[in-house]
């Protein structure tokens, strides 16, 4: 993956390499060089159009050339093919197509220099309204703060806006995918929920760690939370654990409300919460997760 460019010069993370006698070793990151004799290649494109300025930051690359032992590998007589890119994103704009994006290729924003890539420097891509080519794509069903997963290639080099040129853009519908909450507390919390009753867990994040998983989501995109309301199923059944540390207590209810009973019941008695994990789907007409199954670890505070 290229990560910077400097004149004809790119950094790279993430390499294999590969050498003609079939050895492979992987060198994590290096530098490719490239020149005018340089062939470069893409998927889904007329090849005569391309060059060696259609190699931006972001793109994905296999390279072919003479290496060196300082990990450059010279590519100026050799070739460079273009790989498709996958993108993982909240949509910042719909019309055109703007997003913040999480991970490009699997990597967050902070490893890339995109210094040169805009056709005059305060054009040089902003992964946080990161600009998309989508062409003759409706879009008619995307909204703010969509969750998108786009794939392409990433525009040429000193050519942005646009950033990035689209051959998909699929909006990843977060309220149908189970997830999975952690919350946590450092030393535990007296009063972890701005209400509890039969009804809904009001959890409050203000002193807590938090992290929801979206199954098929990378970590961490839907954080940080500004809040976490757990909700029973329809029927009220599901399975819910509530673990008193140190003494021996391990309470399962197969009821929402009865859960909420023992939680009450162990706070009033004192028990600090420590740590909840809780396996949801978000629920959009509530802005709550439907919680089938649960786990409360509390403790007594120590004297």
């Amino acid at each position: 993956i290229v990560t910077a460019r400097s004149g004809d010069s790119l950094t790279v993370r993430g390499a294999r390499i590969e050498y003609s006698d079939g050895v492979e070793v992987f060198r994590g990151s290096g530098t490719v060089l490239l020149g005018s004799t340089t062939t470069v290649t893409a998927p889904g494109v007329n090849n005569a159009d391309l060059s060696i300025d259609s190699i931006s930051v972001g793109q994905r690359i296999v390279a072919f050339g003479e290496l060196s032992d300082d990990r450059t590998l010279d590519a100026t007589d050799g070739r460079v093919a273009m790989r498709m890119n996958q993108m993982t994103a909240r949509v910042v704009t719909a019309e055109p197509l703007a997003v913040d994006w999480y991970f490009l290729n699997g990597r967050r924003p902070a490893v890339f220099d995109f210094s040169g890539t805009g056709a005059a420097p305060d054009l040089d891509a902003d992964p946080d309204h990161y600009e998309i080519d989508t062409g003759a794509m409706s879009l008619d069903t995307l909204q703010t703060d969509d969750f998108v997963r786009v794939r392409g290639l990433v525009n040429d080099f000193g050519a942005a806006p646009a950033d990035f040129n689209a051959r998909t853009v699929i909006d990843i519908a977060t309220e149908q995918r189970p997830g999975t909450l952690y919350v946590g507390w450092a030393g535990g919390s007296a009063m972890p929920f701005h209400s509890l009753t039969a009804d809904q867990i009001d959890i409050d994040l203000s002193a807590a760690r938090e992290l929801l998983k979206l199954r098929g989501v990378p970590l961490d995109i839907s954080n940080p939370l500004e809040s976490a309301i757990l909700l029973p199923t329809e029927s009220g059944s599901g399975i819910y654990a509530v673990k008193v540390r140190g003494s021996g207590e391990l309470h399962i209810y197969r009821e929402f409300a009865a859960m909420v009973d023992e939680l009450d019941r162990q706070l009033d008695s004192g028990a600090v919460m420590h740590r909840i994990t809780a396996h949801v789907r978000y629920n959009p007409d509530t802005d709550g997760f439907v919680t089938p199954r649960a786990s409360f670890v509390l403790a007594m505070p120590q004297p």
